[in-house]
């Protein structure tokens, strides 16, 4: 990793290092005590903030002369713009690039850094960090910090951008900010006067979430010189007004990912330089699997902002909660074709969100269409991009009162495109429009800086007193083993208080809020409530409301796009329910509770229980923490003896249910019990000993029912034409929050047949367009099918998702006996549906109208092993258009409800529900000494609905090693 004080010059053909003059010259002054080298992604952001003072400290005349020189050396290198962009219609630059700049000489161009022009090549994340430090270094008005880190490694900046004043007073800017969300009685006088007339505000711009939305990274470092070079006298009023955070880019891993691919593919001439192709169909334009779009999970960042799972998401979570920004900006590109897009935005739109914040999304786009009217440059607003989903980069922020907005501008996908029209839209046009959109938010906030800042506060005064902001919500644990501990943990990192019992806890109002399940009489030791009246009400409501409403005359257009079969306008899904989400029950009052809370989480009951010499050590499998242990239980070496029982029974004074974690101790190591204790604490478990195998009630330990267990050998499809965040969500359950051992495999050793190291092969969903998963069917081939086929035959156990179980039902391929569930009939019966006995007339026209992420109920059958640790229902995401109709091999683990208690939560066509309602959401299906196992939806969907995590663990831990398991029959029992 490159250290702080290892700045690199970049030329097109090699790196110039001018490490060993920045070491001496600007951090190792004579004069002054050597700053000691610590990598910048390890420093706190009080040390580089620190990095970047003593730096600037230390550029006098000498250093800064020095830094210069070399700069000097480097402005003599070759422009690629002359070899690449000299062409008629190709865009280019304006000779000046905002009216009115006066860049200081010292302070250094990307340029001059990077040696390329913006918009002539890709700076790099590395190449990004180090150009912002050398600005930092330089200017007084930027300074640089850390984060967080990338899965990979990459540090994740934030440029810090104001006038000297302001920076030297960050701590009191943060202060007052949360005095304006937090202070009720911040009504009226000097108090408020003070805080509105003394404090900027903060303009937090975020660039390119997707990695290969490329524009966004180099208009950051343009946008970042302009502010900090410019002396012009606007620009010092912005500096004045406005405290600018600058996120650079939001997914280095996926844009590093897809600046490989362009090296790659982008043509050069016989002198090295690099020759873009605009024709839409060359390669540059055209990613392979998975795309840079993605971060190294795969995970698109810009649905993650409040599920929190990944690194980078955390990370921003925390710069927004630090901050308490008044405008938020997350740039973005979209297709060649488009134009530009900002604010306001399209329907529907989170009712939370009051009209004292939706105002001010025409203030901005009035700013934005002057400066880009200005270059006459073409936009639009209004058509797409909703703000109803909680999960983007827009709309969390704004439920923490920020402006939240979303920019979108055409996309090159590379250097340059050809458009339909004939003209040729380029790296270069793209980011200058970013570069000037970022200008026109900061002067919009910098004008307008005081209504900004009351509004800011208008925002949160009513969650702070009166009406529901009196009331709160109870969490508790349901009896579907959902976690209480692993919400409160989520909560408290979005920023939202909690409270749990400290003695007994009453409230006679309390009403259901999720599953219509009788009001506790007091508040379960494990759970916690929620008061409402705290600054984060509106995104407590938004995130634990049953059903967000959707606008009505945005559901009236829909049914008319439909009627006409056009696509529907849903962006994103319809429910997101945290308490569903989690597995446990919520209820909601418009009173305050009586009895005692605390702020302090109770410490989770861990270790294990009875007395030494035991037998047998049982853990109940109720947990997500219970299914981490078993994994890390099957991982230990040498082996231990780990068994689950499938039926319940009753020992040493409780009752143990089906899928309980027996441990024998015959054959285990000595320490077992101090390893056993060890676990516990790591995962947070009980362990009960026992010292016999003879139970109170029910099944004995060494019942056929206790069945063994060991550590399966998982092979996870890893390419087209799987969804790459289907994998991805996969991959990041298995290996970061459960730690189980796969391997991701290239498809072309699957359709070879290569298999015979592997139990499990997961299959991922396919794409939106590909709902029956004919794109697996058509890479595979007959012979790709033939080897899968002999290999379930053979034990292997076969588990699809989505279009991944769509394919085990296609013709040709035969799987399971299991049927599709296809839409209604048309009444008028001009259509109907396939016969069932034409098995080749299956098409995805034939299944029903997908639904935009509805949560919906499904009945589970407890017997089943797939099931093991659940109760008699679940909330699952209905995102596929799948259903299955269970065939005569085949045993449904989990059924869709009937019709009027199907959705739970979400938006669900009625027709639809009519298929699906009564239909299979998971079924099983024995082949030979194999087995297929068919998940219609994702449970790991977004790695975000914990209560299903263990229903796709199931699917893995045990299906190598379960038969469908029954009463005994005197065959398997013998004969007397």
């Amino acid at each position: 990793m490159m250290e702080p004080t290892a700045i690199k010059f970049w030329t097109r053909s090699k790196t110039m290092s001018c490490k060993a003059f920045i070491s001496a010259r600007l951090l190792a002054a004579p004069s002054q005590p050597r700053l000691r080298t610590r990598s910048m992604s390890k420093a706190t952001p009080n040390e580089t903030h620190r990095i970047s003072r003593i730096t600037r400290d230390r550029c006098g005349a000498m250093g800064m002369l020095g830094m210069l020189s070399c700069i000097l050396l480097l402005s003599i290198a070759p422009s690629r713009a002359d070899e690449i962009f000299q062409r008629g219609h190709y865009f280019q630059w304006p000779e000046r690039l905002y009216e009115g700049a006066d860049y200081d000489p010292a302070i250094p161009a990307p340029s001059t850094i990077l040696g390329f022009q913006p918009g002539e090549w890709f700076p790099t994340p590395e190449q990004t960090r180090t150009y912002l430090e050398v600005l930092a270094a330089a200017s007084p008005r930027l300074n640089l910090s850390v984060i967080g880190r990338t899965y990979e490694g990459r540090p994740l900046l934030l440029a810090t951008i104001s006038s000297e004043a302001n920076l030297a007073r960050q701590d009191d800017i943060r202060r007052n900010l949360v005095r304006l969300r937090s202070e009720p009685m911040l009504e009226s006088g000097a108090a408020l006067e003070e805080i509105l007339a003394d404090t900027p505000a903060v303009v937090w711009l975020t660039y390119s979430v997707h990695g290969n939305e490329h524009s966004g990274t180099d208009a950051a470092l343009r946008t970042a010189y302009h502010l900090a070079a410019d002396r012009s006298a606007a620009t010092q009023r912005w500096l004045d007004s406005v405290v600018i955070l600058l996120d650079p880019m939001q997914n280095p891993d996926g844009r590093q990912r897809f600046l490989r691919w362009q090296e790659a593919t982008i043509a050069r001439d016989p002198r090295g330089a690099y020759r873009p192709d605009p024709d839409p169909m060359a390669a540059e334009h055209h990613e392979p699997w998975p795309s840079g779009r993605f971060n190294h999970y795969l995970f698109d960042l810009n649905r993650d902002w409040f599920f929190l799972t990944q690194a980078e998401s955390r990370a921003k979570v925390k710069v927004l909660r630090d901050w308490n920004p008044q405008v938020v900006v997350d740039l973005h590109e979209m297709g060649t074709d488009q134009t530009y897009f900002f604010p306001p935005p399209a329907n529907p739109i989170n009712p939370q969100i009051p009209e004292s914040l939706r105002r001010w999304w025409r203030v901005f786009g009035v700013g934005n269409a002057r400066a880009l009217d200005r270059v006459g440059a073409d936009y639009y607003t209004a058509e797409v991009f909703d703000s109803f989903y909680p999960g983007y980069g827009d709309s969390l922020p704004t439920l923490y009162g920020a402006i939240g907005m979303t920019y979108e501008q055409a996309s090159a996908r590379g250097l340059a495109q050809r458009r339909s029209d004939g003209s040729v839209l380029t790296l270069r046009e793209a980011l200058w429009h970013h570069f000037l959109t970022s200008l026109a938010t900061i002067d919009t906030a910098a004008t307008h800086r005081r209504a900004l800042l009351a509004d800011f506060r208008l925002f949160f005064r009513d969650s702070l007193g009166g009406g529901a902001a009196s009331g709160e919500i109870w969490i508790q644990p349901s009896a579907d083993g959902g976690t209480t501990r692993d919400l409160a943990q989520h909560l408290a990192q979005l920023g939202v208080q909690v409270l749990f019992p400290d003695g007994e806890v009453t409230n006679p109002r309390l009403q259901p809020l999720t599953e219509d399940h009788p009001a506790p009489a007091s508040l379960s030791p494990e759970g916690f409530l929620i008061p409402l009246a705290q600054p984060q009400q509106r995104l407590i409501r938004t995130l634990f409301d049953r059903d967000i409403s959707l606008d009505e005359a945005f559901l009236r257009e829909e049914e008319a796009r439909r009627r006409r079969k056009e696509p529907d306008s849903f962006y994103d899904i319809t429910s997101w329910n945290m308490a569903l989400a989690y597995g446990v029950d919520a209820y909601f009052s418009d009173r305050a509770s009586s009895g005692p809370t605390t702020a302090r989480p109770p410490a989770p009951e861990a270790g294990v229980r009875g007395e030494p010499g035991a037998l047998a050590y049982l853990m109940s499998y109720d947990s997500n923490d219970a299914a981490a242990a078993l994994v890390d239980l099957l991982a230990q070496e040498p082996p231990l003896r780990v068994q689950m029982a499938m039926k319940g029974f009753r020992m040493v004074d409780r009752r143990f249910a089906p899928g309980t974690v027996v441990i024998k101790s015959t054959g285990g190591p000595p320490d077992l019990r101090q390893n056993l204790e060890s676990l516990a604490r790591r995962h947070q478990v009980v362990f009960h000993g026992v010292h016999t195998g003879l139970s109170d009630e029910g099944i004995d330990l060494g019942s056929a029912q206790v069945v063994n267990l060991r550590k399966p050998r998982i092979g996870l499809y890893w390419g087209a034409p799987a969804s790459p965040p289907s994998a991805g969500w996969m991959a990041y359950l298995l290996e970061q929050r459960y730690g189980l051992d796969f391997t991701r495999l290239n498809p072309n050793e699957v359709r070879e047949g290569e298999l015979e190291d592997f139990e499990v092969l997961l299959f991922p969903s396919t794409k939106a367009s590909d709902p029956l998963g004919e794109g697996y069917r058509d890479f595979l081939g007959e012979e790709g099918i033939a080897h899968l086929d002999q290999w379930i035959d053979s034990g292997g156990v076969f588990v699809g998702f989505g279009g991944g179980a769509g394919l085990a039902a296609l013709p040709g391929v035969g799987w399971t006996s299991a049927g599709l569930a296809l839409k209604p009939q048309e009444e008028d019966g001009g259509t109907d549906s396939p016969d069932s006995d034409e098995e080749d007339t299956l098409d995805a026209d034939d299944l029903p109208e997908s639904t935009p992420g509805a949560m919906v109920r499904v009945r589970l059958d407890r017997h089943h092993f797939l099931t093991a640790g659940y109760g008699s229902s679940a909330v699952v995401p209905m995102l596929s258009r799948l259903a299955f109709q269970p065939g005569e091999k085949t045993r449904s683990a989990a059924v869709f409800e009937e019709e009027d208690r199907l959705v739970v939560s979400g938006f669900m066509w009625d027709d639809t529900r009519r298929a699906v309602a009564g239909e299979s959401y998971l079924v099983t299906e024995e082949r030979g000494r194999g087995k297929v196992i068919l998940f219609a939806s994702e449970p790991a969907y977004r790695a975000y609905w914990p209560a299903l995590h263990r229903l796709f663990l199931n699917a893995v831990l045990l299906g190598p090693h379960i038969r469908v398991v029954s009463a005994l029959t005197r065959s398997e029992n013998g004969s007397r």
